[in-house]
C-alpha cells in the first residue's frame, strides 16, 4: 500500500507518494492548501492511501511555533478520516529541496511548485529511510 508524504504550506502543500515497495519517495504534486484535504481524499480513493506522513515544522532548537499548531490541527482532521498519520522532523526539508532543484538545473523563483513537491519527497524520504533501517 502506497504512502503519502506531505509538505503543509499556508498557501500551497506539496504531495509526494512511496514506490510500490516503499523504498522511494516520487513527487506527487503541488494543491491549494484549502484543496489539500479534499485532494488527499480523492487520493485515497484512486491509489489506495491509508497512511500519510506530514512534515512537523520545527525551529531549529527543536521547538513548536504558530505553523506546528496548525499542522497538529491538520493531523487530528487526518486521523478523523480513518488516516494514520505520522509527523516527521521537517527541518531544512525546503533547504535541501531548493539545493536539490539548483544541482538539477532547476531555478527556485520559476518552480514554487517543484520545490513543495521536493520537500514533500525528503520529508517521505526520510520517513521511508528509517523504516528500512529498523527492519
Amino acid at each position: 500500500m502506497p504512502i503519502l508524504g506531505v509538505d503543509f504550506g499556508l498557501k500551497r502543500s506539496g504531495l509526494a507518494a512511496s514506490d510500490a515497495e516503499d523504498q522511494y519517495a516520487l513527487p506527487l504534486e503541488t494543491v491549494p492548501t484549502e484543496e489539500l484535504l479534499q485532494v488527499i481524499l480523492s487520493l485515497r480513493e484512486q491509489e489506495g492511501f491509508e497512511t500519510i506522513v506530514l512534515g512537523e515544522p520545527i525551529s531549529i532548537k527543536g521547538h513548536g511555533n504558530a505553523m506546528t499548531e496548525k499542522v497538529g490541527v491538520f493531523k487530528k482532521e487526518l486521523e478523523s478520516k480513518a488516516f494514520k498519520v505520522f509527523l516527521m522532523d521537517e527541518r531544512y526539508s525546503s533547504r535541501l529541496a531548493l539545493r536539490s532543484m539548483a544541482s538539477a538545473g532547476l531555478r527556485a523563483k520559476k518552480s514554487k511548485k517543484a520545490k513543495d513537491e521536493m520537500a514533500a519527497c525528503i520529508i517521505l524520504q526520510d520517513y521511508l529511510d528509517s523504516l528500512n533501517l529498523s527492519s
